[in-house]
């Protein structure tokens, strides 16, 4: 299908919330077919905003979730192709009139492990089927800062967030790294993710960018990103410039989660959720400093071994500077 179809597919924890409420929402050369996300565990913004596609169309949230969270056994090509050209081509065909936006998709779920098909590789497939000339974006943060940002999250046992069970953080990181089931690790090595993109799509139509950019080097990372996409850069720093969503929370904040997971019965948990009170509550605990986070050195060092080797590759083979932003080497290799 048509070339100017760009499809931003992650990661979690990496921007995906500041680009899709701000970036693809609002730049004039975006026709916008992205995830809006109206709900994070972290802050956002409040600011009123004309109502997304997204929001509006159950179509186009049934075709995000067919592609990210169907199982191999449930998912079926022609159903999704069906539901592709009946309800959301007519948007992409209308914009073809005027030729003058790129079409964006988006959706973090194409990467994460949570809440989605736990097979990244099926759900690039997927894509590819349906959008075999499209562009893909590719946004990748330093593994333990990933690690920090989604623990503080969910700061509970990884096997079942669900059941809310307090963890600590090295503890949580080691049953990550010792249960394969969790794929959490997995989808942290970079290189994987990106080398089967580019054999799929190819080589030149994968751009990989750093979120640290984004937060340090907003005017680099908006030149780049949009001569990729083929929008103005002035216009992508400009809406940039200020812009930060789904900022992380507070321990307090967490605690106060896991006491309601366990005190509140789950028939009244969302109503009570909802409430101005719990609401109160949340946006006060919210803003409170966060706890430090530290990982034991045997840990630290397996983490550093694992990821070492997909690390050099972004900087060797994609001239990723990510050696200022110190994403795990394993020293005696660089050496």
């Amino acid at each position: 299908m048509s070339s100017d179809i760009i499809i931003h597919v992650g990661y979690p924890k990496a921007a995906s919330t500041t680009l899709q409420k701000h970036l693809f929402h609002k730049h004039s050369q975006l026709l916008n077919l992205s995830l809006y996300p109206t709900f994070n565990i972290g802050i956002d913004t409040n600011e009123d905003h004309n109502i997304s596609l997204y929001e509006k169309d159950p179509n186009l949230q049934k075709f995000y979730e067919n592609i990210t969270q169907m199982e191999s056994i449930e998912y079926d090509y022609s159903d999704t192709i069906k539901l592709y050209k009946e309800n959301i081509l007519p948007y992409i065909d209308s914009n073809k009139i005027s030729k003058t936006k790129k079409t964006i998709f988006s959706n973090e779920r194409f990467t994460s492990v949570f809440y989605a098909h736990k097979d990244n590789g099926v759900k690039a497939q997927r894509i590819y089927s349906l959008f075999p000339k499209a562009k893909i974006i590719i946004i990748i943060r330093n593994q333990i800062d990933w690690l920090k940002s989604q623990y503080r999250d969910r700061p509970f046992d990884p096997r079942n967030f669900d059941l809310a069970i307090p963890m600590n953080f090295d503890k949580w990181v080691k049953m990550i790294y010792w249960d394969k089931s969790i794929k959490q690790l997995s989808m942290l090595e970079y290189d994987k993710i990106i080398l089967y993109y580019q054999q799929l799509f190819g080589k030149d139509k994968v751009g990989v960018f750093l979120f640290e950019d984004l937060v340090f080097e907003k005017e680099k990372f908006s030149n780049e990103l949009s001569s990729f996409m083929g929008i103005s850069a002035d216009e992508t720093y400009n809406i940039l410039k200020n812009a930060h969503e789904n900022k992380g929370v507070s321990n307090k904040f967490n605690k106060y989660r896991t006491f309601k997971e366990h005190y509140i019965p789950k028939l009244f948990l969302k109503k009570f959720n909802h409430s101005k009170l719990n609401q109160s509550i949340e946006f006060f605990l919210k803003e409170k400093g966060n706890k430090q986070l530290i990982l034991s050195n045997e840990i630290n060092d397996r983490l550093s071994k694992k990821f070492s080797n997909g690390n050099l590759f972004l900087k060797d083979k994609l001239s990723l500077s990510i050696d200022k932003y110190n994403y795990p080497l394993d020293t005696d290799k660089v050496m």
